[in-house]
Order: C-alpha cells, then structure tokens, then sequence
C-alpha cells in the first residue's frame, strides 16, 4: 500500500469538502514548552474509534539541521463524539530554533507568512501516554511523511492608541482574531539597557491573553506601559556609552508567567532584537502599512486615527485632506454647488478677507513723500472658470508677500467659512497682518 499516496489523496479531499477544522485551540506558555488544548467538529456519521494512546510528530524549517520542535499529541477520538479533542505538548530545541528564528520572526513582523519553510513529519504512532520518549515498539510506518502547513500571518491590522501620558506612558494595542487560537502568554518586559542597566521599559501591566473568534468576537486590548528608569546620576556615563552603541547598548525582552521566568523562551529571544536589525527596513514597512496610531485619552478604545486616512471605530480622520472639517451651516465650505460647479462663475466666498484689484500705487521716495493718487473704483475682472483669482493687496494696503500667496493658494480649499482670521503684529513701524487658519472640531 502506498500511504504516502493514501494520505496526499485524503488532504486533497479534506480541503475541497472541508471535512476536519479546528474549531478551538486552548494554549499557554509553559517552563517546559507549549501546552494546548485542540477541538475540532467530529466528521458526521463516521463512526470512528481512535484507540491511539498518543503519537509525536517534529517540526522541520528549511535550511535548519534537525527538528526545530517535537509536538506530542494525546487523541479523544470515539464514535457518537460531537468534537474531537486532541491534547498537544510541545517542546522547543533552542538551537535549531534560533536559526529558524532568523527567517521566521522577519516574516512575522513583516505580515508576511511566518511558516514559510517550515513542515511537519516524522510521525509516530506510540503505544503508550509518553510519545515524547517513544518506545521501541512504536509504530513509525508514516515516519517519511512531511505535511505541509499552511501559510500563517500576524494578524492584522494592528491600532495602537496613546491612553496615558503621564506619569508613564500608556498605551493601547487593539487587533481582532478571526482564528481559534487563544493563547496565554504571561507578562513581558522589553528594556533598553547601557553596561545591563535599564534606561528605558515597556511592559504589560497585566497578563497578555490572546483571545479567539470565540471569545468577544475575538477582539482584542492588550495593555502597555512605558517608564524612564534611568539614574540621573547616570547621565554622564551614558553619555560616553553612546561611542560605541553596539557595545554598551542592549535590548534585552523577558517573559515570565506568574512572577517566574520562562527560561527557554527568554533564551531564545536573546538574539531577537539583532535578528530585527538586520531585517528592519522590510519589517518597518510591514509596520507602517498594517499598524494605525491613535489617540484616545479616556481610554474608551474610540481613537482618533493619525496619517492613515481611514475611518476607525466611527471617528473622523484627522490629516487625510479629503473631507473639510464641517462649518456648522452644512454647507460645502469651498462655496461649490452640489454638482460641483461654482455658481454665474463667481468665486466662493470662504470668508477670507477681500483683496482689491487694482495696480499697486507708486512708493514714496525720502525727499518728498507722495501719496498714491486716488483712482475711481473699478470692479475688479471676474476670472475665468476653474481659474485661480489673481492676488492683489493685503488688508492693509500693502503688498503681500510670495509666500503669503503660496500659502493662501494651499489652504484655500482647506478653510471653512470663517476660519482663517486676521491679526495685526507688534511691528508699529511696517504693521502686516498675521493669518491663523483654525480647524473645527468635529461635531
């Protein structure tokens, strides 16, 4: 029987009528591994006893000698079952990891697929409870087989949102899981240190829990806090660290779970912050293009997104250049008819000072001051359609600047009516006008 055959047919099948899913995975973090809790909707009318006592499989990544990782895998499979449930422990080898790492945690934090060249083989079938120490009378015939896993990304989009700005930093990290997987983590710690003396800390105040699709609507807060903690008698030591940054500065992230540290974890995460150096232009724009930045001071999860242009949890945007800020009239501010077209081709009145058309008057010399001579008033020439009006005088009378019209032209169509005011400087000499362009809140 060829069952490597047996088995790619019965994939293929699976995928097409969707036969097994994994409904709901119950994992935490462990001082031995991973350990997890796997249920899945029985198939219908398979009568199906799995007397299996439990079997082991590795975890391979390309490029990397050996197993990166061995999952053991306990079955609770009887026919008449409306879910399956499998329990799962897995343990990490730390070497073999750590270069897997080097790919992986790139691809990750880039939102790109983190099990890319990764599989899963070596499958043996044990007949007793502990496969992670197989006996020798296990059953190793699917022992060549390899599956591949599917492609697996971070979820996205990330919102962070600044809560707090003193005494310490606080900040907000909202995503929503549409997967099974629930996940605890325990508390972490990520710390800029000079010489193994931290300067600078962000950490979780709380547990970090991933929740599932399961569990509110797998929407998820993760909380974090951000402090100071340098010495100000340090300052000048560390002043003379930053010579040599590589040397005398670290970024060293712990783990822990219930106040004790998880020792292969942190182990492994030694060498992350070289590993996202190396590979930080891709993830930065990995970051930028599915991470928005918000604030929300009352810390009631409604932000007001910065620079993304998008609408999140029914605020308005600020800084996308679309949409004017509302007047109050509910009038389109630039002065446009619903269509689009400005009205007997009149320029729209933004409220904005008037400027007099005219020609600018002859300046008077030291010897004899002269006044500019009075000229009738003439009705400034109306211009042309979607033509810019030419820039006369200021207010008062004098000329206004290059860089006066420049801006004037760029916030023009930005400006509500009534939004741009005018105030004179301190300059008795030359007085000019001071423009302040204000922006309402959105109602």
């Amino acid at each position: 029987m060829d069952v490597g055959k047996f088995i790619n047919q019965f994939s293929d099948f699976n995928q097409k009528n969707n036969l097994i899913t994994l409904e709901n995975i119950q994992g935490q973090l462990t001082q031995q591994g991973v350990e997890a809790i796997v249920t899945s909707p029985a198939i219908p009318n398979l009568p199906l006893n799995l007397n299996i006592p439990s079997l082991l499989a590795q975890v391979f990544f390309k490029g990397v000698s050996g197993g990166i990782s061995k999952a053991a895998v306990k079955p609770n499979v009887k026919k008449g079952q409306a879910k399956w449930e499998f329990g799962l422990t897995v343990l990490v080898d730390n070497g073999p990891m750590s270069q897997a790492l080097e790919t992986a945690v790139p691809n990750l934090l880039s939102f790109k697929s983190y099990t890319d060249g990764a599989s899963l083989g070596g499958v043996i079938l044990c007949t007793s409870d502990d496969c992670l120490n197989p006996p020798d009378n296990s059953f190793k015939i699917f022992n060549e087989i390899n599956f591949v896993p599917p492609p697996l990304f971070l979820f996205n989009p990330i919102n962070v949102e600044l809560t707090k700005i003193f005494p310490t930093l606080g900040l907000n990290t909202l995503f929503t899981i549409t997967g099974p997987l629930h996940v605890d983590i325990g508390n972490f710690v990520l710390s800029l240190q000079s010489s193994g003396t931290s300067i600078f800390e962000v950490s979780s105040p709380q547990p970090v829990i991933i929740q599932n699709n399961l569990e509110n609507a797998g929407k998820n807060v993760i909380p974090v806090e951000g402090k100071l903690t340098l010495d100000p008698l340090q300052i000048p030591k560390l002043l003379l660290d930053l010579v040599d940054l590589e040397k005398d500065f670290a970024i060293v992230l712990q783990v822990n779970k219930n106040g004790d540290p998880i020792g292969w974890l942190n182990d492994l995460l030694k060498n992350l912050p070289q590993t996202v150096i190396k590979n930080l232009f891709p993830i930065l724009q990995g970051l930028l293009k599915n991470i928005s930045i918000g604030i929300d001071l009352n810390n009631k999860n409604s932000t007001v997104p910065i620079g993304d242009g998008k609408t999140i949890n029914g605020t308005v945007p600020i800084g996308d250049g679309k949409t004017p800020p509302p007047n109050g009239d509910g009038k389109v501010p630039d002065g446009k008819a619903p269509d689009g077209k400005i009205p007997d081709g009149k320029v729209p009145d933004d409220g904005s000072p008037k400027i007099p058309q005219g020609e600018v008057p002859k300046q008077p010399t030291e010897e004899e001051p002269k006044k500019p001579a009075a000229k009738d008033p003439q009705e400034p020439e109306k211009p042309k359609q979607d033509e810019t009006p030419k820039q006369g005088k200021n207010p008062d009378g004098e000329d206004e600047s290059i860089g006066g019209k420049i801006i004037d032209v760029i916030t023009k169509p930005f400006r509500p009516k009534d939004s741009l005011t005018a105030e004179t400087n301190d300059n008795i000499e030359n007085p000019k006008p001071i423009y302040t362009w204000t922006i309402n809140a959105p109602q």
